[in-house]
């Protein structure tokens, strides 16, 4: 189907003529639009609603919103989300230009009718032992950008957009400047940093730099742009994904998933580098902030360069893909002492950590013993042992006394006649006794029970008592 006879459909992509990658977008949207809807005229369905009634105004929109819904349905089916958004948008774009204007109500419930679940995929982050598989036979080029995107977590998007005079390898950590910040990365710092290893994968790379165009200006097409241009890189996104694409196949890690509308995509496709900075520079705070990610709760925002400096230098060592990071001999030899000494404390603190718990059970050992060994030598009390009054005091008018009874204290009322049986004196000489001798026996043996110390106080005051008569 050619636009080209519609004329506002001619009318309106007059206005992209200068911007091809939209002017494309709304002609293969328009297109898709008339396939879908192949009964309708777009000269007659798209008409200025400010020329017509209230009532038939509203019947066009009614018909126009019906039928854009089964546009996003059908596209649903042969297109990824993205795709299907971009593509609405498309209409929508055109519907004002026709001075058709929908409800701001209807596009949110159009977006929430959007397939969720039939859209997803599932991807994850490659480990470091699959990068290095997938990189052990790549080429410079190869090797340079990937390893670019995993030591910084940008996209293949400011990648290619890097030049000669943005690269600062002489630096500690190596620096890249990225001038191109969307609207979304506001607060990412103007500049990236990437490991040794990334870096001497760049120097070799711009080495074999202007051979690899000279070889590919004789097998394809290679666009002027990148033969003049100064970009670190003179590929395009497209090819940079494509290389990765085949880099998965060569390695045999080309799994796929397919999501329920039967689109396939590679598990570890390329932004799942983004993924592996992420995960693996072991500090999430320091990575979103260098990826650019806005969080105001991140510590790093208050942080100076030195200081994220230096912590890039601690954390990457975790980004190193096919060579471990090079470590200066004389901090080598200081780290490997300090692993020894480390090993030294953690064998003595094991070793107390068991003398510790065998004490323990030896001193738990030694308390069963002992208390096993009072109870013997304490005899069991005797029927009829005399029963001791621990006080008295006066409460309401009456003389509340105190005794011992069946192991527990209780207090008691007792009559004129009950206190004159018991004897106990005005000047409460038994309760001195008693305190005196309970006293004395818990000097002597620390550590038994209330009940026992009691009981041993009643039979040393029983003898005091025989030894006196007799």
């Amino acid at each position: 189907m050619k636009t080209t006879k519609y004329t506002k459909f001619d009318d309106f992509l007059e206005t992209y003529k200068n911007k091809t990658s939209s002017l494309n977008k709304h002609k293969k949207a328009l297109e898709l639009f008339i396939i879908i809807h192949p009964n309708i005229n777009p000269e007659t369905y798209f008409r200025d609603t400010r020329l017509l009634s209230k009532q038939k105004e509203i019947l066009i929109k009614d018909r126009i919103e019906k039928d854009m819904k089964t546009y996003q349905r059908e596209l649903e089916k042969n297109y990824s989300p993205n795709t299907v958004e971009s593509y609405i948008s498309s209409i929508r774009t055109f519907l004002i230009f026709c001075h058709i204007t929908l409800d701001e109500s209807f596009w949110k419930t159009l977006n929430n009718l959007k397939i969720a679940i039939g859209n997803s995929h599932f991807d994850t982050s490659p480990t470091k032992q699959q990068i290095k598989i997938i990189l052990s036979n790549a080429k410079a080029l190869d090797k340079a950008l990937f390893l670019t995107m995993v030591s910084t977590g940008l996209r293949e998007q400011d990648i290619i957009d890097i030049e000669m005079n943005d690269l600062h390898l002489n630096e500690k950590p190596p620096r890249i400047v990225i001038k191109t910040l969307s609207n979304n990365k506001k607060r990412r710092l103007p500049f990236t940093f990437i490991t040794e290893e990334c870096k001497e994968a760049i120097e070799l790379w711009i080495i074999q730099k202007e051979e690899y165009i000279k070889k590919t200006r004789k097998i394809s097409n290679l666009p002027i742009k990148w033969e003049t241009s100064n970009k670190l890189f003179p590929i395009s996104e497209v090819t940079a994904r494509n290389r990765w694409n085949k880099l998965l196949k060569d390695s045999n890690l080309n799994e796929q998933s397919t999501n329920q509308n039967g689109r396939k995509q590679f598990i570890f496709h390329l932004y799942t580098l983004k993924k592996f900075f992420r995960s693996y520079l072991d500090n999430r705070d320091l990575a979103e902030y260098l990826i650019g990610h806005t969080n105001i709760s991140n510590l790093y925002y208050n942080k100076n360069i030195e200081e994220i400096k230096q912590e890039y230098l601690k954390y990457s060592k975790n980004l190193y893909i096919l060579n471990n990071p090079k470590i200066p001999e004389n901090i080598s030899i200081e780290l490997e002492q300090r692993d020894k000494e480390i090993q030294k404390l953690t064998d003595a603190n094991k070793y107390l950590e068991k003398v510790v718990s065998k004490i323990k059970d030896e001193f738990k050992d030694l308390k069963e013993e002992m208390n096993s060994t009072i109870k013997t030598l304490i005899p069991e009390p005797k029927p009829g042992l005399p029963t001791y009054h621990l006080g008295f005091k006066y409460k309401n008018g009456r003389r509340i006394d105190y005794k011992w009874d069946d192991k527990q204290m209780k207090e008691i009322q007792v009559s004129k006649s009950e206190q004159n049986q018991i004897n106990i004196s005005d000047s409460n000489d038994e309760l001195q006794e008693y305190v005196s001798t309970y006293e004395k026996i818990q000097k002597e043996h620390p550590g038994l029970t209330d009940y026992d110390y009691h009981h041993m106080t009643c039979i040393e005051i029983d003898k005091n008592k025989k030894n006196k008569n007799k």
